[in-house]
């Protein structure tokens, strides 16, 4: 019956896209989960102007989307709306603001409250997205990318499904039914965008590391991002015991430390001796790893970043990176040079969980300087978790904890895990406005 089904909604990329009504708010599938042809034949369309006045909404694009929707000629031709910012966002920004003309706008949210913001604020008439191959009980599972997908799949009323046989089978509530699909289409030509294996962690990363580990004791649960810190941080770990992993990324580092039997699962509250994640991304080797793992599930963005279901786990550690650190202990992750430069993602949302949590802890790391340019400053731009959030901070130079402390001991410990270069003129800042008296 499913496979009946299944013929009876197949369809070609094209016709798909016909479907798709003027005055539409097009939703497209994050990151691995954009469906490449699709989104082909949605741009087709774009410069035939056969769909004058949609709206995109999107987070993450990876090469999919810049071949196609983010190309010069065809975002023109819509509304482009990002979650996230990446180069080629930043890019074209860079030339809307040379041509005096704006290109795309970014939408400031929680992750957490992402699912929802699309579905009750936003309106999702159209979705396209990348599925598995269907099984034998007619469900597809969504893979790498529960995220907002699996809420916003499901309020869609038009939902476009590119099935595409690399796209990883995962548990938990990552699987849909082919009755609550409209169209299928299919795509066993190109597999589905990855990241090529991380290098060797430099010597500062290893640094920064080796500090983080300390701060993690066994049977602690981890939320981990994904960069060359957060694979340096995975590898220090690989003499702990019994982690737990409850993330909004999963990467081959925290995949890496399963294989180990590092990550065992066994001492969280809720889902024990389960891996939790809501975007998955890595290599071939780390797609394989999760297909048809009954050790790892996915769920919503809404409830796997959600602080109270965060803070149901003793001893959540949270490690997160930064763009600025001010001396008052304010964290900036996402704005840079006067503009967004990536995402507020969950950042906020982990921070907030760990802090709820039994014996969790926060961990900001982060190099003391990038291009010979302090990260730790006297004001940070943008404010992505506030001082009152604050508490463990790391870098190659050192580790501080800031709970407790006044506005000139913190001021003084951040300057402490400043580059050595920038250590005095932070501390001239300070003094110049009476932060720091002595």
């Amino acid at each position: 019956m499913s496979d009946e089904i299944y013929q009876s909604k197949l369809t070609t990329t094209e016709a798909a896209i016909a479907t798709i009504a003027d005055q539409t708010n097009i939703v497209v599938g994050m990151a691995a989960g954009a469906p490449e042809k699709l989104l082909q034949s949605l741009a087709d369309a774009l410069l035939a102007d056969k769909l004058p006045a949609v709206k995109i909404y999107y987070k993450l694009a990876m090469q999919s989307m810049a071949n196609t929707l983010l190309k010069p000629e065809v975002v023109k031709k819509t509304t482009l709306n990002t979650f996230f910012m990446t180069g080629v966002e930043r890019k074209l920004r860079s030339d809307g603001i040379n041509a005096d003309k704006k290109h795309l706008n970014y939408i400031t949210y929680n992750f957490s409250e992402l699912p929802d913001l699309l579905v009750n604020d936003i309106g999702v008439d159209t979705m396209i997205v990348t599925v598995s191959s269907m099984d034998q009980h007619g469900y597809f599972s969504f893979g790498t990318n529960n995220d907002f997908t699996t809420v916003a799949a499901r309020s869609a009323k038009n939902l476009i499904v590119e099935v595409n046989p690399t796209m990883p089978r995962v548990f938990g509530d990552s699987m849909i039914h082919v009755s609550e699909v409209d169209m299928v289409v299919e795509n066993n030509d190109t597999p589905i965008p990855m990241l090529p294996p991380g290098g060797q962690p430099t010597d500062e990363q290893v640094k920064i590391a080796e500090q983080v580990a300390k701060l993690i004791n066994n049977g602690d649960t981890i939320q981990l991002g994904i960069g060359g810190i957060s694979d340096a941080i995975c590898d220090g770990l690989a003499n702990h015991k019994d982690l737990g992993i409850h993330t909004e990324l999963l990467s081959p580092g925290m995949a890496k430390l399963m294989q180990q039997d590092v990550v065992t699962n066994k001492r969280k509250n809720i889902h024990p001796r389960k891996t939790l994640y809501t975007l998955a991304l890595g290599d071939q080797a780390f797609i394989d790893f999760i297909n048809d793992n009954p050790a790892i599930e996915s769920y919503p963005s809404s409830y796997i970043n959600c602080p109270a279901v965060i803070a149901q786990n003793d001893n959540l550690v949270s490690i997160n990176s930064a763009v600025q650190v001010d001396l008052y202990g304010n964290v900036n992750a996402e704005f840079l040079a006067g503009h967004e430069f990536s995402g507020t993602g969950g950042h906020a949302d982990f921070v907030r969980g760990a802090r709820m949590s039994k014996g969790g802890r926060t961990i900001i790391v982060m190099p003391s300087a990038t291009k010979g340019i302090s990260k730790i400053v006297l004001n940070v731009d943008q404010v992505t978790t506030s001082r009152m959030d604050a508490e463990y901070f790391v870098t190659e130079y050192g580790c501080v904890n800031v709970l407790g402390l006044n506005n000139e001991e913190r001021a003084k410990a951040l300057i402490s895990i400043a580059h050595p270069d920038h250590r005095e003129e932070l501390t001239k800042a300070a003094k110049d406005i009476q932060l720091i008296v002595e």
